[in-house]
């Protein structure tokens, strides 16, 4: 029998705080993070093979951890092959070049959509699907939004569900990529493209 493997850690680095997660395109790792001492948040973009930066993008004001919470983002961002997108805690939804962290477009979820986050902020984090980026916001707002992803134009909304911290899901359903989200009392199964709403 075979013993078990020994791992060898290849790199590792600090980051800031925070409660994103690592996202991977290409040969680049991609997260958020808050730095206390500049009371920013950012987007940080890393080699994968050393853990370098590659590039910094300052994405708003910090938001201050509450109830003994960390500071700064909540969200994990989405990527695909040309950019990166975030949902920061003030509720702005930024899209970055992957290459440079250059700022493409951004949207204001309470200007926009009149979406009131809870004392947490907004955390549910975005995915991108079919050349949408789609997103759940909840109360007052839609439930689910979909924008075009090279361009933050709004494509369609759904829903009158309150959410807090639920992402959207892809799957196949029936040989069709369809997105599953929850909101607080609702489910819906929605096309991606469209938004047209399967079965809720």
């Amino acid at each position: 029998a075979e013993g078990p493997v020994h791992l060898d850690v290849v790199w590792k680095r600090p980051l800031g705080s925070g409660y994103s997660g690592v996202v991977k395109s290409g040969d680049r790792l991609v997260s958020a993070m808050a730095d206390a001492k500049s009371d920013t948040e950012f987007l940080i973009a890393m080699d994968d093979t050393t853990g370098a930066t590659l590039w910094q993008t300052a994405t708003g004001k910090m938001m201050k951890g509450v109830n003994g919470s960390f500071d700064g983002p909540i969200a994990t961002p989405a990527v695909d092959k040309v950019r990166v997108y975030h949902v920061s805690p003030m509720g702005d939804v930024i899209a970055c070049s992957l290459a440079d962290g250059g700022v493409m477009w951004t949207r204001h979820l309470p200007t926009d959509f009149s979406a009131v986050a809870n004392v947490y902020g907004f955390g549910g984090s975005p995915t991108v699907c079919d050349g949408v980026l789609i997103f759940v916001v909840g109360s007052p707002a839609p439930t689910v939004i979909g924008l075009d992803a090279a361009t933050g134009a709004t494509i369609w909304t759904v829903g009158t569900d309150t959410a807090a911290f639920q992402s959207p899901v892809e799957l196949e359903v029936a040989g069709q990529r369809r997105i599953l989200v929850a909101g607080n009392t609702t489910l819906f199964l929605i096309e991606p493209r469209t938004g047209n709403v399967v079965w809720s």
